[in-house]
C-alpha cells in the first residue's frame, strides 16, 4: 500500500492536509485464445477434413477448456494443450469459426472470428484426350481448373497416379513436382 497526502488551495486559503492510503490489487485477467490454423478466408473442397488449432494462455492461472464453434454450433471441446480438433467431411458453406477459452477461475474469452469457405467441388475442364507418352511412360491429359467466383485460388495441385508407383506424384499447375 502507498500513502499519499494532498492539500487543496484556492490561491488564498489552504485546506487542511488530507492523508489517504491507496491499495492496489491485481486485476484478475481472463485467458487469451486465438485460432492460429486455419487462417481467415481459407477455401476447402466439400468432403475434405480441416484441422482447427487454437493457441491460448492465461496470465494468472491456467486454461481448463477450449471449445470450437462454427457460428453458435459447438464443434468440439478439449481440455489439453495443444488445443485442436479435426473437422471431418466438410459440407459446402461459409463458416465463422471461433474458439472459447475458459480458465481455472471460470473466466471465458472468445477469439476473433476466422472465416472459411467450403466449395462443393473444383470446376475442372478436360481440354484434351488422355494420351500415352512412351518416353515418360505416362498417360497425360491436360485439364484446366477454373476458380469459381469469388473464391480465387492461389495454387492448384493435381495428384497423378504413375503406373510404377502406388503412391503417385503431386504436380503443381506449371508441371513441377
Amino acid at each position: 500500500a502507498d500513502s499519499v497526502s494532498f492539500q487543496a488551495n484556492d490561491r488564498s486559503v489552504n485546506s487542511a492536509v488530507v492523508y489517504g492510503t491507496i491499495k492496489v490489487w491485481p486485476v484478475k485477467g481472463g485467458p487469451v485464445v486465438n485460432i492460429i490454423s486455419q487462417t481467415n478466408n481459407c477455401v476447402f473442397v466439400a468432403g475434405q477434413n480441416a484441422t482447427i488449432v487454437a493457441d491460448g494462455f492465461d496470465p494468472d492461472g491456467s486454461i481448463t477448456n477450449v471449445q470450437f464453434f462454427a457460428g453458435t454450433n459447438l464443434l468440439s471441446s478439449t481440455t489439453n494443450a495443444p488445443y485442436f480438433f479435426v473437422w471431418t467431411n466438410l459440407v459446402a458453406g461459409v463458416y465463422g469459426l471461433t474458439a472459447v477459452g475458459t480458465d481455472n477461475e471460470g473466466l471465458s474469452v472468445t477469439s476473433s472470428v476466422v472465416t472459411i469457405t467450403v466449395i462443393e467441388k473444383l470446376a475442372l475442364t478436360f481440354t484434351g484426350p488422355i494420351v500415352y507418352d512412351p518416353q515418360a511412360n505416362l498417360f497425360k491429359q491436360v485439364i484446366r481448373v477454373s476458380n469459381p467466383p469469388p473464391f480465387a485460388l492461389s495454387a492448384a495441385r493435381v495428384l497423378v497416379f504413375l503406373p510404377s508407383s502406388p503412391v503417385g506424384g503431386v504436380f503443381t499447375a506449371n508441371g513441377t513436382a
